[in-house]
């Protein structure tokens, strides 16, 4: 529940009356809520597939790289000897990702930071 509040609401729910005002009403209410189904589509189907895979490789549970590699492993013979790349691919992708949530985080608070000292800066300076 984390990874999807992270993940799919973050510092982006506080973006989002820029976003409609750039997109406008009603292409911002109907594609906030068609990516809304495509996100959690996926990620139930990530489950269920995670499911299914723990049930047959009879483990109690898989991480995401483990679901991809296991995907791999049980799958059509050609995709077997490319398990261990898409294990790493995912990893390496979940790496960026995080890096990518921490940049972004990161500059909210300073933007928002720099614009509450600007704010009270200006209220103290009395040369103005």
């Amino acid at each position: 529940m984390i990874h999807l509040l992270k993940g799919n609401i973050g510092t982006g729910i506080l973006a989002m009356p820029d976003a409609f005002k750039n997109a406008g009403l009603y292409v911002g209410l109907f594609g906030t809520l068609m990516m809304g189904v495509i996100c959690t589509h996926c990620m139930h189907m990530l489950v269920k597939c995670c499911h299914e895979l723990c049930r047959r490789l009879q483990v109690p549970s898989l991480n995401f790289s483990g679901v991809c590699f296991a995907s791999f492993e049980t799958g059509p013979i050609g995709l077997r000897r490319y398990s261990h790349m898409a294990k790493n691919l995912i990893n390496t992708f979940l790496i960026i990702t995080q890096i990518g949530f921490c940049c972004v985080y990161f500059v909210f608070v300073a933007v928002n930071l720099q614009e509450v000292v600007a704010h009270y800066w200006m209220m103290l300076d009395t040369r103005v």
